[in-house]
């Protein structure tokens, strides 16, 4: 599973800033939740944003699909498919 809200903030972050302070902001936010004793709250893992802010930092660094400028969701369809094979589905909400 893929938490599009970890992915474009992680991008978002990476463009301006960089790999290793998107995934460092991301940690940061994981242990903030935990220390407030959020259940989302995983620094260590055990749930899909340390892996989703991975692929939005990543996701930060590439060139646009195709060389021509596309959304940031275009983008992340893209990358993902090409990670994973086409996707079978995408919604906006966990099970």
């Amino acid at each position: 599973m893929i938490d599009w809200k970890h992915l474009r903030s992680a991008m978002l972050v990476s463009h301006v800033a960089g790999i290793a302070t998107a995934n460092l902001a991301g940690w940061a936010v994981e242990w903030t939740q935990f220390s407030q004793g959020h259940a989302g709250g995983r620094p260590f893992g055990g749930n899909e944003d340390l892996y989703s802010n991975l692929a939005g930092s990543l996701l930060g660094q590439l060139p646009p699909c195709g060389g021509r400028p596309v959304g940031w969701a275009e983008n992340a369809v893209a990358m993902l498919e090409r990670l994973h094979g086409t996707l079978q589905m995408v919604r906006d909400a966990k099970p």
